[in-house]
């Protein structure tokens, strides 16, 4: 039978794994001495992509009792839209930074918008996130948690192992490519 504390078990677990791949590129910029300043450009480019996700967020919280309670073909279809919707939104607020970056960064003050152009593509990860976040729900709400964790795995250690590869090589544009190429992975 469908066991919800294991359930929910799972879904910590991934979540913590989520946590600690999604923050190891600080953690590993910051061991390498990066320049401080280009750090905290990453960082604040990681805030507004978490800023951002709140869009994602919002449409898998509502479709979330519908995936889970209809058949799988309307599960289905509405994961595809609710992906497309998602998707949409997050390009438009990609499109927004690029086109207007001194609008975007002006709260962070004009050096940093001038310097921003290094980690801006960072900004891109919401694309594949977009898609992510309402895929990780399909699956939580088809009762598959397991092979959830099992996908972040395989996330985490891509993250991770091109994390250590690419920042002592890169620095931070090795940080901007394992991420992508993580939630690349994730997304697909």
């Amino acid at each position: 039978g469908d066991n919800p504390w294991r359930a929910g078990l799972t879904m910590g677990l991934t979540g913590i794994l989520i946590a600690l791949y999604v923050r190891s590129d600080i953690l590993l910029l910051s061991s390498l001495k990066v320049d401080p300043a280009t750090i905290a450009r990453y960082g604040i480019i990681y805030s507004l992509v978490i800023a951002f996700q709140i869009i994602p967020t919002a449409i898998t919280n509502t479709i979330f009792p519908r995936l889970a309670s209809g058949s799988d073909e309307q599960a289905r279809d509405l994961a595809l839209k609710g992906m497309s919707l998602s998707y949409l939104s997050s390009a438009l607020l990609c499109a927004v930074c690029f086109l207007s970056p001194a609008l975007v960064f002006a709260p962070f003050g004009k050096a940093y918008a001038q310097h921003a152009t290094q980690v801006a593509p960072l900004l891109l990860i919401i694309l594949p996130i977009s898609l992510s976040q309402v895929a990780v729900a399909t699956l939580q709400a088809r009762n598959h948690e397991s092979l959830l964790l099992r996908l972040v795995v395989m996330v985490a250690v891509l993250n991770i192992g091109l994390n250590v590869v690419l920042i002592p090589a890169l620095g931070v544009r090795g940080a901007v490519i394992a991420t992508m190429s993580g939630e690349l992975c994730a997304g697909a």
